[in-house]
């Protein structure tokens, strides 16, 4: 049991303070902080038991910052996708590729169409057209080194049978029914006579198309020759002639039948 008429010895004094005893020093500063100074005066004994823990003390000044930046952390997981933001503005169109693609198949036909309307008909002229005539039962003379209509008194038909009765037999002119492009010809026979030139022509509005020339042959009954141009370019109303010439040095006939004779078809449209 402690003498508590002991006082605090001078040496702890200044732990103690003046006219404290021992047993009321230790219970007023704890074991933990008289041991040392006992334990100096009065030698080293068992240690006491450990007093309870202080009251925290103040929290001291915030220490100096660190040398540097720690190293990187491991990168995190990806978060989830935002949402879509709004369509930016079109970009220039980019210059056109080297070349053009290989060729698709060729699709399936599709299903015919109904029958349209049907167009208006169109002005006269259709493949066909035409006229024949023949110098028949009469007898055409032609004067030496003077041109001569020829006229075939004759129309024969041609397919169209010359609906418009275009050309006249009356004085050799025929005239045409539609513009387009036409066929023209005609034949024709001489009688008999060994001297001079035979000539046709044939003639569009008084203007020299197509001619033939061919000398007298005196062996032979007859004289033949022929003319013809081609598709040649009509407008409407054109008058077409054949026009003879012979340098006999006198009249002249032509041979009456279907070996003289003068024809047009059309050819088609311009």
């Amino acid at each position: 049991m402690t003498d508590h008429s002991v006082k605090c010895p001078t040496a702890i004094t200044s732990k103690c303070g003046e006219g404290v005893y021992y047993d009321d020093h230790i219970t007023k500063l704890g074991s933990n902080n008289v041991q040392g100074a006992i334990e100096a005066l009065v030698g080293g004994g068992d240690n006491g038991a450990q007093g309870a823990q202080g009251a925290q003390g103040a929290q001291g000044d915030t220490g100096a910052q660190g040398p540097g930046v720690g190293a990187q952390g491991a990168q995190g997981a990806q978060g989830p996708q935002g949402a879509q933001g709004p369509q930016g503005d079109q970009g220039d169109t980019g210059a056109q590729g080297p070349g053009v693609g290989v060729q698709g198949a060729q699709g399936d036909t599709g299903a015919q169409g109904s029958t349209g309307a049907q167009g208006a008909q169109g002005s006269g002229g259709i493949f066909g057209v035409g006229f024949r005539a023949v110098l028949l039962g009469v007898i055409q003379t032609v004067p030496t080194a003077t041109e001569t209509v020829i006229v075939f008194n004759n129309e024969t038909s041609l397919n169209s049978n010359d609906p418009g009765g275009n050309y006249n037999i009356a004085n050799g002119e025929w005239t045409c029914p539609t513009a387009g492009y036409w066929n023209i010809s005609s034949h024709i026979s001489w009688v008999q006579n060994a001297v001079g030139v035979r000539l046709i022509r044939l003639y569009i509005n008084a203007l020299l198309i197509s001619a033939s020339s061919k000398s007298a042959d005196p062996g032979a009954s007859i004289t033949s020759q022929s003319i013809t141009a081609n598709h040649v370019q009509l407008a409407l109303n054109d008058v077409v002639t054949i026009v003879g010439e012979q340098t006999s040095g006198g009249n002249l006939n032509m041979s009456a039948g279907t070996v003289t004779w003068f024809a047009a078809s059309w050819a088609g449209p311009i």
